[in-house]
């Protein structure tokens, strides 16, 4: 009794018998009480035409491969069931012999897990910063990018379609030189993150200064979050610059300098 087994009589589809599993599966509470109804009416409208064609190809005496159905318990709920079903010869009556596995736990998972990467999916394609998701190859000597956000096209001015499948330093050939390879390949191997103050990189297309984030996924791929810095370097290299020519000119200076408020009070 591990499996719910339903028998039913081809043409009309009435349940000759139902094991306990099969009943409880169902919401019920006593076998009997579903002997006579139809197998039809517990199952959900929109499978209705898909159980139709499979009870047509037992009349025709063919088997059913596995598949996935949505049923309704006889308290309204929601359950889904994976099928099986052949004809079970018995005399002048053939039946079919109905076989179903609950599968509502897993579906929830699925469908949970679905929603959970619609919301990724959602905060990936609007975050700010730019995310890029690599694939580690040749032990980590370089890396193949497997997805590229919006903002990451903006910053870099690289398209997500010549981004994806094509290398790290294929694009940006001089990025060992500032330790963000050496991160992505420390982050692949060690699962630690790892956080990458600004650095500055050029080469013949482009240049700019970029502060990275790096983890690794449970994938096993890593991933960059990274933002153009270099409007806030470029202010904050003025600011020193401005102070350090202050500090100059006032240790230039032969006579002596006060800083003094006047009380008018």
């Amino acid at each position: 009794d591990n499996l719910p087994i339903l028998v039913v009589i081809h043409e009309k589809g009435v349940i000759k018998y139902i094991n306990k599993t099969g009943c409880q599966m169902l919401g019920g509470t006593d076998e009997k009480q579903f002997l006579e109804l139809s197998a039809l009416d517990f199952v959900h409208p929109e499978y209705l035409e898909l159980i139709k064609e499979r009870l047509a190809a037992l009349d025709r005496g063919e088997a059913n491969p596995p598949a996935d159905i949505k049923i309704q318990r006889l308290d309204g709920a929601v359950a889904y069931v994976e099928n099986t079903s052949m004809v079970y010869p018995l005399g002048e009556e053939p039946l079919a012999l109905l076989m179903s596995v609950d599968i509502t736990k897993r579906k929830q998972a699925e469908a949970a897990m679905r929603k959970s990467e619609e919301r990724f999916r959602g905060m990936f394609h609007n975050l700010a910063s730019g995310v890029a998701v690599y694939e580690a190859l040749d032990d980590g000597a370089d890396f193949l990018f497997t997805d590229f956000n919006p903002a990451a096209e903006a910053i870099t001015r690289i398209t997500r379609e010549r981004a994806v499948g094509n290398r790290l330093l294929n694009l940006f050939p001089l990025m060992d030189e500032t330790g963000l390879l050496g991160a992505l390949r420390r982050v692949w191997k060690t699962g630690q993150a790892e956080h990458l103050p600004p650095f500055y990189y050029r080469d013949d297309t482009r240049e700019g200064w970029r502060e990275n984030r790096v983890y690794r996924l449970p994938s096993g791929e890593v991933v960059a979050l990274f933002d153009d810095v270099t409007a806030s370097v470029k202010a904050q290299k003025a600011l020193q610059a401005s102070e350090e020519r202050l500090t100059l000119a006032l240790d230039s200076v032969q006579d002596a300098v006060w800083d003094w408020r006047v009380d008018t009070g």
